[in-house]
């Protein structure tokens, strides 16, 4: 997988490299065999893994693949992003188990959160939020499960404090944003209710017709108002030209 990243003719490879290992970080027991020394010498484009790490430990398969994970995002290819959520989720699987991470490890975990909790990142698409959330799930395994041996990575968590506040202040905003939104949304909802129905009436009228509907009534009822009228003048006037021929006569 380290290997293949650069080379465009391999990257069919390295997919399936990714989704096996996401497919087996599922097993508690391989998780916990990953804490066995690592003796066979591997040089990564960040390390050169074999013997003794620099926190004074020696190197697991857990810290390969913590290790590997942290170059593959790092100087991986672009078109690793849209999986960015399913290569974090293998840290976040056999994070519970990992017993004591390297000092590269907890560097590259840190690097991972920066990159991850900038807002341009995070507006990109919703899997991206999630990926952040998979990040800060797997650091959060390593401190609960393992606090008293993982003391590089509390020290770590420590200098990147700034980003914890910097996430805590951003959920915040969107909370009020949203909670704006929805005021804003009942305020529009409650005005419409609160019409009177004169009014509803009014702007219906002012509308006019909709496509496919008839026009209103109200002009041919004035017509036949008018028509009626003139039948009534006319009748009249019948009705007045007999009873003018009776005075003549009498």
């Amino acid at each position: 997988m380290d290997q293949s990243k650069k080379d465009p003719t391999k990257s069919n490879l390295m997919y399936l490299t990714i989704f096996l290992l996401l497919t087996i970080s599922a097993s508690r027991e391989l998780a916990m065999n990953l804490n066995t020394p690592f003796t066979i010498n591997i040089k990564l484009d960040l390390i050169e893994v074999s013997g003794w790490s620099a926190s004074g430990n020696v190197y697991t398969f857990a810290d390969l693949v913590f290790v590997s994970v942290y170059g593959l995002i790092k100087n991986g290819p672009r078109l690793l992003r849209p999986i960015y959520k399913s290569i974090i989720a293998i840290l976040s699987n056999i994070a519970p188990y990992t017993k004591n991470l390297c000092k590269e490890g907890c560097e590259g975990l840190m690097y991972l959160l920066n990159v991850f909790a900038k807002k341009e990142f995070l507006l990109e698409k919703e899997d991206n939020c999630k990926t952040l959330g998979s990040l800060v799930e797997a650091i959060n395994y390593l401190i609960a499960y393992h606090d008293e041996t993982n003391h590089y990575l509390q020290i770590q968590l420590m200098k990147y404090q700034s980003v914890f506040d910097y996430l805590e202040q951003s959920i915040n905003e969107i909370g009020e944003a949203k909670q704006q939104v929805q005021a804003a949304e009942q305020a529009k909802s409650s005005a419409v209710a609160g019409r009177p129905e004169d009014e509803v009436q009014q702007l219906d009228a002012d509308e006019g017709p909709q496509e496919g509907e008839s026009p209103p009534m109200d002009e041919p009822r004035q017509q036949f108002q008018i028509v009626s009228q003139q039948e009534k003048k006319e009748e009249d006037k019948l009705t007045e030209e007999p009873k003018a021929e009776d005075q003549k006569q009498a």
